[in-house]
């Protein structure tokens, strides 16, 4: 059984130490989950992808999204396989999704993420950020759950 927080401090560290962030949209009343390279600052996840991606129509019928986070993942196993268990730390929420159309917005969104992964800041070609979508979700509402530590 794991404890479940809303503390912002707890939030914020899981979705600093992340590597994927899995975003839940609506297609025909029918969950949709994709997994997700993401940026995090300031209580915004941002993401990228192509602009002809299905997501974004997604996001322009319903912009309400969930999504979850999780960090040191751990199998703990147990001769018992009933009490063999996984430690991880999580953080589940959703918020409104926007797609970002100022290109200058777009770049500093497409930092964070590349800041993320590859701990550098970039100067981006108009021709790239004219192929690229940037997604901002604001979160609403998060908790995290830490089980196993």
């Amino acid at each position: 059984m794991g404890v479940i927080s809303k503390d912002q401090k707890v939030i914020n560290e899981i979705l600093y130490r992340g590597q994927v962030c899995r975003i839940a949209l609506c297609v025909d009343g029918k969950p949709y989950i994709i997994p997700m390279n993401y940026g995090y600052k300031d209580g915004i996840i941002y993401l990228h992808t192509s602009i002809n991606s299905m997501k974004l129509e997604l996001i322009r019928r319903n912009n309400f999204i969930c999504f979850e986070v999780d960090t040191d993942l751990e199998l703990v196993v147990n001769e018992d396989p009933c009490k063999t268990s996984m430690r991880y730390k999580s953080v589940i929420g959703c918020g409104s999704a926007y797609i970002i159309e100022d290109n200058t917005e777009k770049t500093n969104a497409l930092n964070i993420i590349t800041l993320k992964y590859l701990d550098r800041r970039y100067t981006y070609k108009s021709s790239d950020l004219n192929r690229t979508a940037v997604i901002k979700i604001v979160i609403e509402e998060a908790s995290a759950k830490i089980s196993g530590y």
